[in-house]
């Protein structure tokens, strides 16, 4: 009974709590027009792409290999209107905010300071200012490094993410397939 104790413990695996930001940018544009028929004719929306998405991420590392992490990225989009249907012409520029709120599950491979990881998951939610419908679900798959230095973790990776298709008719969605890059700066704290 005295040993049993001990050998458990020692067959146990830590679980490990990370937490800390990420960043990075997208390589497509995150929003589309939507305009058709007449409206199309005598107007224009156009989007940029955002500069930077930056927010909180927390993760919990099973085993030191399964990484489940929930994000919170931030997007700032400009939004370009102008319409010709009347005289004078009508044109307004307006900041846009984009919050997404992936779930996702990532395998590291090997165990050394640098470990390629690879997995995916899902968008459970999302807000954009204005008017827009929810897209989600949104499906996303992912892979990088993992670079480790004592407590500290890097996670330089690409994202792609799969929108669901705007059912009803509206001005403006989310493309369809994005591609970012990202990169996390984590701290691994708590061990269980």
């Amino acid at each position: 009974m005295i040993l049993a104790g001990p050998l458990f413990a020692a067959a146990q695996r830590p679980v490990e709590i990370e937490f800390g930001v990420r960043t990075g940018t997208t390589f497509t544009l995150p929003l589309e027009s939507q305009l058709t028929g007449p409206a199309a004719l005598f107007s224009t929306q156009a989007f940029s792409r955002p500069s930077i998405s930056v927010g909180p991420v927390v993760a919990v590392v099973v085993q030191d290999r399964i990484s489940i992490q929930f994000d919170a990225l931030y997007k700032r989009i400009r939004y370009n209107f102008s319409s010709t249907a009347g005289n004078p012409v009508i044109s307004s520029s307006t900041e846009l905010s984009s919050w997404e709120f992936p779930l996702l599950a990532d395998y590291i491979v090997l165990h050394r300071s640098i470990r390629p990881f690879g997995g995916g998951g899902m968008i459970l939610a999302e807000s954009l200012s204005g008017t827009f419908l929810s897209q989600t679900p949104a499906y996303v798959i992912n892979g990088g490094l993992e670079l480790r230095m004592s407590r500290v973790v890097i996670r330089p990776e690409l994202r792609y993410t799969h929108w669901s298709s705007v059912l009803q008719e509206v001005d403006v969605a989310r493309r369809e397939n994005q591609f970012e890059f990202l990169v996390g700066f984590l701290f691994r704290g708590l061990k269980r």
